[in-house]
């Protein structure tokens, strides 16, 4: 018995690559699955399964950073890509992403959210013209989830700031009937 044989044929196909592109292999983002990402993946599934209803359940995602709470964001987001509705001519998202700008306001963070689900806008678009826009795009793309990662960046404005950024999280789960999911650091909990 060889000592590549306990390998995969991809594994031990990089065995006869070059040090450098072995190295590069290596450098490459995995998922290795454990305990408590099948936990938090599992709880997203069933969020994501909830029947829409005019208040929808929400979760609050946290931990040190660097553990892995956006790796496990992503992984979810693999699992449920979007698909084109040909009928309506409509791209359908169940579950959309985005990051909290680094201060919460309402203008950057319409922004934001248009720049991920790729709606133009116009630099100088008024705050109740984005949000109307938001509004409409979403309602149209019907997604079932909205993950707003970094969401502890809500700390970095005043009480008013991080009150109407609350508000406006609040207003897309109850007009979209959508669960907000709120990724951040240990702080995201103080932010709520």
């Amino acid at each position: 018995m060889s000592i590549r044989d306990h390998l995969l044929p991809d594994a031990r196909h990089m065995l006869n690559l070059p040090d450098d592109k072995r190295v590069q292999a290596l450098q490459v983002v995995r998922w290795i699955d454990y305990p408590r990402a099948a936990e938090a993946l599992s709880r997203l599934r069933r969020l994501l399964d909830t029947p829409r209803r005019e208040r929808m359940p929400c979760l609050v995602l946290h931990g040190p950073s660097n553990i892995g709470k956006t790796l496990i964001v992503r992984k979810f987001q693999r699992e449920h890509l979007p698909d084109f509705d040909g009928k309506r001519g409509v791209e359908r998202r169940p579950v959309i992403a985005m990051q909290m700008p680094p201060t919460p306001d309402k203008r950057r963070f319409y922004r934001s959210l248009l720049g991920v689900i790729g709606a133009p806008h116009g630099p100088n678009t008024t705050l109740a013209s984005l949000e109307q826009v938001a509004r409409d795009i979403l309602l149209r793309m019907e997604p079932r989830m909205l993950i707003v990662d970094e969401v502890h960046h809500l700390l970095a404005g005043s009480h008013r700031e991080q009150r109407a950024s609350l508000n406006l999280l609040k207003y897309l789960a109850n007009e979209l009937k959508i669960s907000i999911v709120a990724v951040g650091t240990s702080e995201a909990p103080v932010a709520f």
